[in-house]
């Protein structure tokens, strides 16, 4: 019976929050004296803040955590191009056809390539966050959609089942665009829950 309650505060919230996104993300925006409608960022002061982790700060997380050895190994191709190679307890990865214009693009470029292997990339963790927390949705339902802000950063909007989840970033590129729109929707459905259950449990 508990598990069903919460299975179906779980659907609650996620149609919830679907309304509470599109309110909020409207109520961000502004008219400017010319007359155009701009995005105002949210700002941290609400609770969330944004990861400042790269794929290779990810990678060296996860491999900490569970007792891993690591290590990048390089090359060097003709004309100064390079590729890397990524060493977990003996296991190595690399990626076909690699040529990257010095050895840190090498070696990040390979670290992501690496967390979407294991799992550990934006999409994964929204999977896992479905999947923990019984919400009626998959990885097939979601979509993700970009736009860019005329200072030249990047906006990532998550579509679900049909209702958009967007906030107005400012993030570099769309890689961290994605990665941080998935953050703060994980961020704000995990309050909601926490709502939903502090809610029952005083009822």
């Amino acid at each position: 019976m508990k598990l069903n309650f919460k299975i179906l505060c779980s659907a609650a919230v996620l149609c919830f929050a679907g309304s509470v996104f599109s309110m909020n993300f409207n109520s961000l925006k502004n008219s400017s004296p010319d007359g155009e409608v701009r995005l105002i960022p949210v700002k941290e002061h609400e609770g969330f803040v944004p990861s400042k982790e790269s794929p290779i700060d990810i990678l060296n997380r996860h491999c900490k955590t569970h007792g891993l050895s690591l290590k990048f190994e390089y090359g060097v191709l003709s004309g100064k191009e390079w590729n890397c190679t990524v060493i977990i307890n003996d296991k190595k990865y690399k990626m076909d056809f690699q040529k990257c214009e010095n050895v840190e693009a090498a070696k990040r470029e390979t670290a992501e390539h690496v967390c979407k292997i294991l799992g550990l990339s934006a999409q994964d963790k929204l999977g896992k966050y479905f999947q923990n927390n019984k919400i009626p949705a998959k990885l097939s339902d979601v979509e993700f959609l970009y736009d860019i802000n005329k200072d030249g950063t990047f906006i990532c909007k998550i579509k679900i089942n049909g209702k958009d989840y967007e906030r107005n970033m400012g993030c570099k590129s769309k890689k961290d665009a994605k990665n941080q729109i998935v953050e703060r929707y994980i961020y704000e459905m995990t309050k909601e829950l926490s709502s939903q259950d502090s809610s029952s449990k005083e009822s």
